[in-house]
């Protein structure tokens, strides 16, 4: 019998616990700008960590392989924002990171590894707050070098860029066995966009941003880097090296984010860059070196410290591998920050005034020639 998860019992404590204040989203789907007037600036750090963990085991159950399969899964991110009148800064960095065994090959796959490094800065109109300037640059790699498991005995055949083969690079594998297919932080991919940047919906249930501007991307393969080509007609399986470019185009993101209640958040956001400039010779043309990114956030605030998070990543970047990349994480996240932002209360309207009190009556004018007469001093 397959053993019972733990959501279900994370769930009740959604119920049975008190929920927390609203809490800043994650960094990288959207920068959360803390207070754009008032009092509230300086420099806001910010700290998560998330893991979680599945465990089953069947035996003798109908439609199902004997065995055990595991799921682990972890993430963490980190971030650093500043506000100084018009002007906004921000860093992050997170990893998210799964891996899983299957009851049918006892070996772990990797099956989610993304790395990501992102800085921006943003520059108020001060007449028009919802209008502004932004520049960003952005970097996404894989920490752990990527493999794929074979399931079965078979030959793996690398070709370069232009389908001929790579002899050297021949090898066969058994059920279990690991098809190589990048190296650590390999490949890099750097974007960087400057442009104009608009906020026309900014409140707590609902806020959209909209950037449109000139972007660029640089993808570098550090030593071999290969994606799996495989055809279905042949008995080996294939892999294709990877090359680096660079591109050139104009670039479009829209995000939205809301806290519509305390318990729950969301975001949103898609990026597009539409090249004019590709510094490699593929056999792409027009739209069809449209470059997408989707990403998506729903968060549960279980407790002040600890939450539950739904992922989404989707991309395809065609000169890469022209298809959708998706990955998908469920994740108990904790949440920790220092020292904790807290919202300074506005100043309360100043009491009124009492009624004036009118001045006492002078004393009476002596008589001309005369001193005017001085109370004699109370004895003690």
């Amino acid at each position: 019998m397959k053993k019972p998860s733990l959501l279900p019992i994370l769930a009740l404590l959604l119920v049975a616990r008190q929920v927390r204040a609203e809490e800043p989203l994650d960094q990288d789907l959207v920068v959360k700008k803390i207070s754009s007037e008032g009092s509230e600036q300086g420099w806001f750090p910010r700290f998560e960590v998330g893991a979680n963990f599945n465990l089953g085991h069947s035996y003798q159950v109908v439609g199902q392989t004997d065995g055990v399969s595991i799921a682990l899964g972890a993430m963490t991110s980190a971030g650093l924002l500043m506000l100084k009148d018009t002007h906004e800064w921000s860093l992050d960095l997170g990893w998210i990171f799964s891996l899983t065994r299957s009851a049918d090959i006892s070996v772990f796959s990797k099956s989610q590894d993304d790395v990501f490094f992102q800085t921006r800065y943003i520059y108020g109109f001060p007449k028009v707050k919802w209008l502004g300037l932004f520049a960003k640059l952005r970097l996404e790699s894989s920490f752990l070098p990527g493999w794929k498991v074979s399931m079965a005995d078979a030959e793996v055949r690398a070709y370069d860029w232009q389908g001929n083969e790579r002899i050297e690079d021949r090898y066969s594998v058994g059920p279990g066995g690991r098809i190589n297919l990048t190296g650590p932080f390999s490949p890099v991919l750097l974007k960087e966009n400057v442009g104009l940047m608009a906020t026309p919906v900014d409140m707590k249930p609902v806020k959209l941003e909209i950037n449109l501007g000139l972007g660029s991307h640089q993808l570098f393969t550090i030593d071999d880097a290969f994606v799996l080509a495989d055809d279905a007609a042949t008995s080996w399986i294939d892999l294709t090296a990877m090359r680096s470019y660079q591109q050139v185009g104009a670039g479009l993101e829209a995000r939205i984010t809301g806290s519509p209640h305390a318990v729950f958040e969301y975001a949103a956001g898609i990026e597009l860059l539409q090249p004019f400039y590709t510094s490699i010779d593929t056999d792409l043309k027009g739209i069809e070196y449209l470059n997408v990114r989707l990403d998506a956030l729903l968060r549960l605030n279980i407790l002040s410290f600890m939450s539950i998070d739904v992922r989404l990543d989707a991309k395809r970047y065609p000169v890469v591998v022209d298809r959708w990349q998706v990955s998908t994480s469920l994740l108990v996240t904790f949440h920790y920050a220092y020292p904790v932002p807290v919202a300074k209360p506005a100043c309360p309207p100043c009491p009124e005034c009492p009624v004036p009190v009118p001045p006492t009556c002078p004393p009476p004018e002596a008589p001309a020639g005369q001193e005017p007469s001085t109370p004699e001093p109370t004895a003690i």
